[in-house]
């Protein structure tokens, strides 16, 4: 089960898969988008998407590259800030050069 929480951490949208997660997304603004490894081993990678009005939602990937692709391209969240691992990478499109090359630098995924 997938959930968005306001800013208190109560749930005010519950959905079965990311389609309703998506449909969500299309009618609200988002502030910013993150995407993390969270681990070098099994690549896994966690999406985070903060809206304007607080609310947020969070997800664990299990391939980190998948995630990747699948932020790249989500149309309605185009335009929207980016950051990776907590650094800024501009914003989302099909042409953001960090979306489609994956990086190892001292052990961390990129």
């Amino acid at each position: 089960m997938e959930y968005i929480l306001d800013r208190n951490g109560n749930i005010i949208h519950r959905s079965k898969s990311m389609r309703g997660i998506r449909r969500y997304v299309s009618n609200h603004l988002i502030k910013w988008v993150d995407i993390s490894c969270i681990s070098n081993r099994s690549y896994e990678g966690l999406l985070s998407i903060l809206f304007e009005n607080g609310d947020s939602y969070q997800r664990v990937w299990s391939n980190y590259s998948a995630l990747k692709d699948m932020v790249r391209y989500w149309r309605n969240i185009h335009g929207a800030k980016l950051t990776v691992n907590g650094d800024d990478y501009g914003k989302i499109g099909y042409d953001n050069y960090r979306l489609r090359v994956t990086e190892i630098i001292n052990n961390r995924i990129y």
